[in-house]
């Protein structure tokens, strides 16, 4: 994720190197910041309503960067080898109790519980907003605010882009349901099945987000879709999947579509 970002960024002629960069959704590790971080950037802070940071994951992930090394270098050619040896060399990095100061000390800030609309910094303080496979987690109308806020602390000629996943969550680990499985129940009954704080899916289509970004006028500059055949040939056969009237007037190519990565320049 943080490969593709950086990917993108440049497409948009932003490079990560010296800038500081906003993560919305931590998550229970902050393994993007430290990707972004390792690319170059100055400062990475990330930010979640919920402290969900879990030690023992972090310690796991440094691990197995420290034993895939050259694996890393291959596949990521734009990560500053000096960084990465200085990341990790440093011990305290992996040492229960000080990882998050330690972090800290080096660029990256984890900051919960902290909401993503009421942001404690300055206008123009970010060079970059980003996130993955967070979106599709938000009510839409936080998701307005939200941006509303990183068009405030996001400054001119700097770059938001982020990662949705339409998929139904719950199909990750049970493949006898589909991707748009969720797509079948009306809003008080998905409520009732997955209307929690923990895998809480907003259920929002491609074209969805396309009416919010213009509606906060925002142009995306660089977008790639990923359409899943599997669903495409689902809505065309002759058995189609039952769908809830609040999808079932959407657009094939908007159902199947499984992943986006939009990229805007302010």
């Amino acid at each position: 994720a943080g490969r593709k970002i950086v990917e993108l960024a440049s497409q948009a002629n932003f490079s990560m190197r010296g800038k500081r960069v906003l993560e919305v959704g931590s998550g229970i590790s902050p393994i993007l910041p430290m990707s972004l971080w390792l690319h170059g950037a100055s400062r990475v802070v990330t930010c979640d309503l919920n402290p969900y940071f879990k030690e023992d994951i972090w310690i796991d992930s440094f691990q197995w960067l420290k034993s895939n090394k050259e694996l890393v270098l291959e596949s990521c050619e734009g990560i500053d080898q000096e960084r990465l040896t200085e990341f990790l060399g440093d011990k305290q990095l992996c040492e229960k109790g000080k990882i998050l100061s330690s972090l800290h000390r080096i660029g990256i800030d984890y900051l919960a519980p902290a909401d993503a609309r009421m942001l404690p910094f300055d206008d123009d303080y970010f060079d970059a907003h980003v996130s993955y496979t967070v979106l599709e987690h938000i009510p839409r109308d936080v998701l307005r605010d939200i941006f509303v806020e990183a068009k405030r602390v996001v400054r001119l000629a700097g770059v938001i882009i982020h990662e949705i996943d339409y998929s139904d969550h719950f199909s990750h680990s049970d493949k006898r349901i589909s991707a748009i499985n969720f797509l079948k129940f009306n809003e008080r009954d998905f409520a009732r099945l997955a209307g929690n704080k923990f895998m809480y899916m907003n259920r929002l289509r491609d074209d969805d987000f396309r009416d919010l970004w213009h509606e906060l006028s925002l142009v995306p500059c660089v977008s790639e879709k990923r359409l899943s055949d599997e669903i495409l040939s689902l809505l065309r056969s002759t058995v189609k999947p039952i769908l809830h009237d609040d999808f079932s007037r959407k657009s094939d190519e908007d159902l199947a579509t499984t992943e986006s990565w939009y990229g805007f320049v302010l």
